[in-house]
């Protein structure tokens, strides 16, 4: 098991594992070292934990969508400046 590289407590079953999650979406998600408990990305994990984990699972999934389509909206503005 690794442990997340900002010691929020989450866990990866590989170092790759660790590296894809934390390029594509866990940086976004990270609470890391927080300062306090009542951070609003704090609040939300530990209302998923107690209540229903899938939470979690979604919020990786909504962040990954638009962490994608942040790139193509990029891609496709700077291809669209060279025309």
């Amino acid at each position: 098991m690794i442990p997340c590289r900002h010691y929020c407590g989450h866990v990866f079953c590989s170092s790759l594992c660790e590296r894809n999650a934390h390029t594509a979406f866990h940086k976004y998600l990270c609470t890391g070292p927080c300062v306090s408990v009542d951070e609003p990305l704090v609040q939300f994990k530990q209302f998923a934990v107690q209540t229903n984990e899938i939470l979690l699972l979604v919020a990786e999934w909504w962040v990954a969508q638009h962490v994608v389509e942040a790139a193509m909206s990029k891609k496709n503005s700077s291809s669209n400046n060279r025309n």
